[in-house]
């Protein structure tokens, strides 16, 4: 890491092209390098960081240091609180073969805990045991990434839930699929790689999950108590409705190695239609599973949109880059479902099976709909993973743009630094600027962080196996959301007759 370093700076001094897009020595460094390239060499030949009080009193730049001196000046570091950043390589026997100093930059106060420990205490650490797993990994199915230490294999469950082949629902107006003329091989999609901010200050909230306050710095992040999150792409509002392919242009020429193209896409109001089955379900995972598939309810309590038909929420297509590979809209429009007794019962009747099953005539599909989110675990709409999970299926209103900040803006033309990287290192001197003198400097509101949570709302609020068909018809109604409704009016009411 160092001796890399230390080559930029030697072929610098040999010259560089002026419009040269390498890494430079100025950029900006992570803690060590920064330690060492701001620190000096004291009379003993010892190394003294940048941030050492003493630092002052050496003579020599710290950039001229040997192999030796670096390697002392690491002991040094390492023996004091919170210690340095270590880089683990890891054999197969889960034995550790190397420690090698890290290149993250992250500045740990001495009682910061390490990510991992905030994600499992935040429930968000992937599952590595058949134990460990969620409610949602045992409905859904999952594959650890690790092995079990007794056995070949990774731990893997399977899901409870298929999904049958997604058709197109015909007859359609227009095509559905869109192709590229005859003269193009498709579209390229522009590179969304935008350098991301060495802080982890956005992906870090209270205990309530709410945004870090404002005065929050590096070392007052990854402390206990503070929950970590997943990274979130909320849905692109303002790219709703589109008829072409946003931020790309038609192929043109060869495909470069680190190119993106898209042959085919399909277009904007393209309609499919898929089937879920299901089995040993208990009713309120049955009710989790079809609120997933009500548009309606993926939608904060704070949205306004002027068009009221634009009220409900997407799911997303890909998760590998901002835009993933589109937002779709999911609608279950009927289940069925079956008790393991009433099926054992037409068994033996001989008179239905799995497959040939008889359907309710007495209920309509909206009922069934309905009754089924009657189970709905108490509180769940409230609940923060749900509200999280709300506002990336919603996204916000109007023409927010959804972004690292600044990412438009192109890079420093002097030092080739990212506006985004610019953006989250302003708003660390800012911050740390008024935690030293918070009456000369102020916090400045330009640098505040959007809460992705909403606030919030008001919720309306034995194994089952079965199926239910799933498109994008008009909103289901629901009659028991009606009747649960003025219940909590009636008990509200009781209780503000109790308080006079």
């Amino acid at each position: 890491m160092w001796r890399q370093h230390s080559q930029l700076i030697e072929r610098e001094k040999a010259g560089t092209p002026g419009n040269s897009k390498t890494r430079k020595s100025t950029d900006s460094k992570t803690w060590l390098i920064h330690e060492i390239a701001n620190g000096k060499i004291d009379d003993h030949g010892q190394i003294l960081g940048a941030s050492d009080p003493d630092v002052h009193k050496g003579k020599e730049s710290a950039v001229m240091a040997d192999r030796a001196q670096i390697k002392q000046f690491l002991r040094t570091l390492a023996s004091k609180g919170p210690g340095i950043p270590l880089f683990a390589s890891v054999s197969g026997d889960g034995c550790i073969t190397a420690l090698v100093p890290s290149q993250v930059g992250r500045r740990a106060a001495p009682d910061a805990v390490p990510p991992a420990s905030l994600a499992r205490d935040s429930q968000v650490a992937p599952a590595r045991t058949h134990s460990q797993a969620s409610a949602g990994d045992r409905m859904w199915g999952f594959v650890a990434d690790e092995k079990d230490k007794d056995r070949s294999q990774a731990a893997a469950a399977r899901g409870r839930i298929t999904i049958r082949p997604v058709m197109p629902a015909l007859p359609q107006e227009g095509r559905w699929l869109r192709t590229p003329k005859a003269d193009s091989p498709g579209w390229l999609l522009r590179t969304l790689a935008s350098p991301k901010p060495s802080t982890g200050f956005p992906y870090l909230r209270d205990e309530q999950g709410r945004t870090l306050a404002e005065s929050t710095t590096r070392a007052d992040a990854y402390q206990p108590g503070q929950t970590l999150i997943r990274k979130v792409y909320p849905t692109h509002r303002r790219l709703l409705g589109r008829d072409d392919l946003p931020d790309c242009r038609r192929l043109e020429g060869a495909v470069g190695p680190h190119d993106t193209v898209a042959g085919y896409f399909l277009n904007p109001g393209a309609k499919f239609t898929t089937t879920l089955t299901f089995e040993g379900l208990v009713p309120e995972e049955l009710a989790v599973l079809v609120w997933l598939l009500t548009p309606e309810r993926l939608v904060p309590p704070d949205a306004s949109p002027k068009d009221e038909s634009k009220r409900r929420g997407y799911h997303r297509l890909g998760f590998g880059k901002p835009l993933g590979l589109g937002a779709v809209e999911i609608r279950a429009t009927d289940v069925h479902m079956h008790t393991g007794k009433r099926l054992a019962g037409m068994y033996m009747q001989l008179d239905g099976c799995l497959g040939c099953t008889q359907l309710d005539a007495t209920t309509t599909a909206s009922d069934r709909l309905a009754n089924a989110l009657d189970a709905l675990p108490s509180d769940f709409e409230n609940s923060l993973p749900v509200r999280a999970f709300v506002r990336a299926a919603y996204g916000w209103d109007g023409k927010a743009v959804v972004q690292y900040p600044d990412a438009h803006k192109p890079a420093d033309s002097k030092t080739g630094v990212s506006a985004t990287t610019n953006w989250f290192k302003n708003r660390e001197e800012n911050r740390v600027k008024h935690g030293i003198d918070p009456d000369d400097c102020k916090i400045d509101s330009e640098f505040n962080l959007p809460d992705l949570l909403a606030t919030p709302g008001e919720q309306d609020a034995s194994s089952v196996s079965g199926s239910y068909k799933s498109d994008q018809p008009g909103p289901t109604a629901s009659k028991s959301r009606q009747r649960r409704r003025q219940q909590r009016r009636g008990d509200q009411s009781r209780k503000r007759q109790g308080r006079s």
